[in-house]
């Protein structure tokens, strides 16, 4: 059996990133996980799907962050595979981070839950309530209720992702992190 080495690297970088956010974030809520909630941090800058959106930030260029615009559509997203814990029940899905727009406030950080060949569920947490101006960065937190006659036993996993479908200018997203919560 041939051991895939992108899977062996995700695994390494998501583990090497869970403990070190976990420790070095004192006092945050983030750390305080129940036994009914899964949290997942992605401003470790794990590497996910839709690599190619990744920028260098201007101000620090040890940080990265994702950039779209509405050709590009989708920006780096956390592809999660719910476990059997987290299927046929209602479930809170809680996002937040930093984002900003340089012209029209048209994209949105996207939640959608996917079967084998059918979106069940798709949420959206929209740019204009959080971006009040271009070119500076805002934070963000919003969430979304998937109730349990949508995430059947048969949903498989979940998407979290900066989406532009329209307007002019780009869309940056930066230190997402997730929370998912059964309600």
């Amino acid at each position: 059996m041939k051991t895939n080495s992108k899977t062996i690297f995700f695994i390494t970088a998501l583990t090497a990133s869970a403990f070190l956010f976990t420790q070095c974030d004192s006092g945050d809520e983030f750390e305080n996980a129940s036994k009914n909630e899964i949290k997942v941090d992605l401003s470790g800058e794990i590497l996910q799907g839709n690599q190619r959106t990744l920028v260098i930030d201007e101000t620090n260029p040890s940080n990265s962050y994702t950039r779209i615009d509405s050709i590009t559509q989708y920006g780096l997203d956390l592809h999660y595979v719910l476990p059997d814990s987290l299927k046929d029940c209602g479930l809170k899905v809680i996002v937040s981070g930093k984002m900003r727009e340089t012209e029209s406030m048209t994209g949105y950080i996207a939640v959608a839950l996917h079967g084998k060949d059918t979106i069940y569920f798709w949420g959206m947490m929209l740019s204009r309530s959080y971006v009040k101006g271009p070119n500076k960065w805002f934070d963000f937190k919003d969430s979304v209720i998937i109730n349990k006659a949508t995430n059947t036993p048969a949903s498989l996993f979940l998407n979290v992702f900066p989406f532009k479908q329209t307007g002019k200018g780009y869309y940056d997203v930066d230190n997402l992190i997730v929370r998912i919560s059964r309600e």
